[in-house]
């Protein structure tokens, strides 16, 4: 980025004493290296000032010596580039130049060093004569005011402040007793303890990049706590009020979660009472988190675009590596001044999608988009030494890449079991009189209709318990009878399997289920059983939550949780877990996993996978386990080899599409085959794209 600072902007005023219009500048200039090896300069700080109505045209840079530089204005792209421009500022000797808009007509700059090469012009610049004339012209055309600076002087000597002198005197011994940047305020703040790594991520973000950088550290290596800390810094300086969080819908309490136990932060979404009771919720709510199906909407996305942030964070951020889709449209017109964008995999196998999430965050850095593709077109499926070595210096200012093997950064093993369990006959025959009545319901169902429909195949595979009160309001008085009969049984298989795992264990547990229902039939059959339990739901308050994590801790032995379990907390004092019943939903059981298995977890972790014979979710687990290979990835992966199948597609939609187009469970698993070639088939892209990205991308360094 280039340094600026205007001369004309910072002179003082003289209260009573107009000042004539003049044009832009001068603004002292200080082009990047970077830039300057693609012939091209950023257009922003004092190029952006001095040719602020030129959106792709063509214009001039003046030398002293009448030397002419012609430059095209691309303002679409930020970028003032020509051929031969770096030889041109290269031959004024040096690198820091003066601007300001040429009297010429025509869009003309005019640009000369800040000094010569004589120390006697360097002496005059640092300090000027005490006679000098008002208004005098220093080397390279800045102006000095001595008369407006002793008419500032005067006001402040006869205490002529716009604010109280008491306030301006805390605030200014705040500043002076605030450390820079060498030293990180959030070490004494945050609630646990980041890895080394993790802080020196966050370092480089504030330090060297300015607080606009890509997050990419491999999956599962904490993103989010690297950009956790640089926000939790800059709003103990002050500096970020305004933050605006951006992630996938399924992320969105994952994420207030985490920015509330790990950072003290709290954030309103846009589904809170407190958010909606504003008039204008986002210009009047300082830190928001929302999903980007959301914050794209119509009449939403205006709204914050008129909102003058100080911090957006963008997670996921793969999802904008297109730019003419509705996220990086989006992502592109959001005012803010500081930008974090997180993923694993900024690119796939097109270098275009890299370039393109590299200039939401810097504008220019890697060219034009004709000028990056003609330097670092792929050669087969590879780049060369030199592309990599060339792509890696230009990364460095815009990217942090924290690499598994580079960390140290242990994962232990994940061994996974599938239980499959027969049913009674009572169950059995519940299940398949649901199934078919949800098919034949199905096929004529309204959306409203539909959903219900969904839901209450889920509620089958759960448990007896579980579906039973949803048929009762259906009016479906057959079906409730049989799962009243179901219910009756001494024990169902689920129940017999998960007591025998419990049995053969002492470890603590935590065991999953997804409906309220589940998980109190479930403490009543654990309570009686002998075993110590704590339940964790989502309709607790945040102190009960706090609480029943802390007593899991310390003293019982099961954590019976819904599905909100599975959402920001990190329980790797726990290395075993059941679940009971399963979603659909692949992601939401990599959530499950994410709460043991992850970075600083020390133990082997187990995972029982409970499924009734000829259910939906045996055949799913089947799928998922032998095509995916689900629990064998990191956290983190499934996201990004599923978005490439899904696209914008719910994962549980098609899946309930193909259970009602079938007629029987055959023909399900013909159609989830092919769903599952699919998978593998994305699954062997994402593998070839992160070895291309392992060359591609810098490590930290």
């Amino acid at each position: 980025m280039s340094k600026t600072l205007s001369m004309h902007e910072h002179q003082a005023h003289i209260p009573g004493k107009e000042e004539p219009e003049t044009c832009p500048g001068p603004y002292l200039f200080l082009p990047s290296a970077h830039y300057l090896d693609l012939d091209a300069l950023p257009l922003d700080g004092a190029l952006k000032e001095t040719l602020n109505e030129a959106q792709h045209t063509k214009a001039q840079f003046r030398a002293p010596a009448g030397r002419i530089q012609e430059v095209t204005v691309d303002g679409a792209q930020g970028l003032v580039h020509g051929r031969g421009l770096a030889r041109f500022l290269e031959s004024l000797g040096t690198r820091l130049l003066v601007l300001r808009r040429g009297d010429a007509g025509g869009l003309t700059c005019e640009i000369a060093p800040l000094w010569g090469p004589s120390s006697q012009a360097r002496s005059r610049l640092r300090t000027p004569a005490r006679n000098a004339a008002p208004d005098m012209e220093l080397p390279g055309g800045v102006a000095f005011h001595p008369e407006r600076a002793r008419a500032l002087l005067d006001r402040l000597q006869k205490g002529l402040f716009d604010e109280d002198p008491r306030d301006l005197y805390r605030r200014a011994r705040e500043l002076s007793i605030m450390p820079g940047f060498e030293t990180m305020l959030f070490g004494g703040q945050v609630r646990f303890e980041p890895l080394p790594y993790q802080v020196e991520a966050a370092r480089t973000v504030i330090r060297r990049l300015n607080g606009r950088a890509m997050l990419c550290d491999e999956v599962g290596l904490g993103k989010t706590i690297e950009a956790g800390l640089v926000l939790l810094e800059y709003f103990l300086r002050g500096m970020a009020t305004r933050v605006l969080i951006l992630c996938p819908p399924g992320l969105v309490e994952q994420w207030r979660e985490e920015m509330t136990q790990k950072f003290g932060l709290d954030f309103l979404t846009p589904s809170d009472p407190e958010f909606v009771s504003h008039r204008d919720p986002w210009g009047s709510c300082e830190r928001v988190i929302a999903s980007l199906a959301t914050a794209r909407q119509k009449g939403i996305r205006e709204a914050i675009w008129q909102v003058p942030y100080d911090l957006v964070i963008i997670d996921e951020a793969h999802h904008l590596k297109n730019r003419n889709s509705a996220n990086w449209i989006l992502a592109s017109r959001i005012k803010t001044r500081y930008l974090l964008l997180l993923t694993a995999t900024p690119f796939q196998n097109r270098l275009e999608e890299l370039y393109n999430l590299v200039s939401l965050v810097k504008p220019g850095l890697l060219g034009t988009p004709r000028q990056f593709g003609r330097r670092f077109r792929l050669r087969g499926a590879t780049l060369s030494p030199q592309q990599v070595a060339d792509l890696h210096s230009l990364l460095a200012e815009v990217m942090v890449r924290n690499r598994r093997s580079d960390t140290r950064a242990v994962i232990t093993r994940r061994h996974a079991e599938t239980v499959k369990v027969a049913p009674s006959p009572a169950e059995k025959r519940l299940y398949e009189e649901i199934s078919a009545r949800i098919r034949a319901a199905g096929k004529s169902a309204s959306p409203a209709e539909r959903l219900t429909l969904k839901t209450l195949q889920k509620l089958a595979g759960s448990s007896p318990a579980a579906v039973l009160p949803a048929l009762g309001r259906l009016g479906w008085r057959d079906l409730a009878d049989l799962a009243t009969r179901a219910t009756a049984d001494d024990l169902t298989g689920k129940e017999r399997a998960l007591l025998s795992l419990l049995h053969a264990t002492r470890d603590k547990v935590i065991v999953f289920a997804s409906y309220t229902e589940t998980v109190n039939m479930l403490e009543r059959l654990l309570t009686a059983a002998g075993h110590a339990v704590v339940t964790y739901a989502g309709t607790m308050t945040r102190a009960q939550k706090d609480a029943a994590v802390r007593r899991f801790a310390q003293e019982a032995r099961v954590f019976l949780s819904t599905e909100a379990g599975g959402e920001g907390r990190n329980l790797q004092f726990c290395n075993r877990m059941i679940n009971y019943d399963l979603p659909w939903n692949p992601m939401r059981i990599e959530q499950r996993l994410g709460r043991i298995h992850r970075v600083g977890q020390t133990r082997d972790v187990y995972v029982h996978n409970l499924c009734t014979e000829g259910s939906l979710e045996e055949q799913l687990l089947e799928l998922l386990d032998r095509k995916l290979g689900l629990f064998e990835l990191v956290v983190g992966e499934i996201d990004l080899i599923l978005g490439d199948v899904l696209e914008e597609r719910d994962f549980e939609e098609m899946v309930f599409d193909m259970w009602l187009a079938s007629s029987d469970t055959a023909e399900f698993a013909a159609l989830l085959d092919q769903l599952g070639q699919a998978m593998a088939d994305a699954k062997r892209r994402y593998v070839d794209a992160r070895r291309l990205q392992d060359a591609a991308l810098p490590a930290a360094t």
